[in-house]
């Protein structure tokens, strides 16, 4: 049995200013006023995937050789954790 976690725990207190998870807090909090529209309009959401281009959250585990940031598979996690909590059930 899987028991729910809070979003709580995974917020890091003090994430390092223009890492990819500050990155990935201050788009949830901007997407977090849009969720339920997301949730009611038909289609893909485009432009909370470019929000997340621009964010720089897309090329995440790309390898730095390919133009990507090379992170690690933990990291990325932590990321998809963080955005899962944007309140649209439309985006992750």
């Amino acid at each position: 049995m899987t028991l729910p976690v809070p979003p709580t725990l995974f917020r890091t207190a003090h994430p390092h200013p223009g890492s990819a998870l500050e990155r990935a807090y201050h788009l949830v909090d901007q997407l977090a006023g849009s969720a339920l529209q997301r949730d009611r309009d038909p289609g893909p959401p485009a432009t909370e995937v470019q929000a997340l281009r621009s964010a720089r959250l897309l090329d995440l585990t790309v390898p730095r050789a390919h133009g990507g940031q090379g992170a690690d598979w933990p990291s990325a996690l932590e990321i998809v954790r963080v955005l899962s909590h944007d309140g649209s059930g439309n985006l992750t």
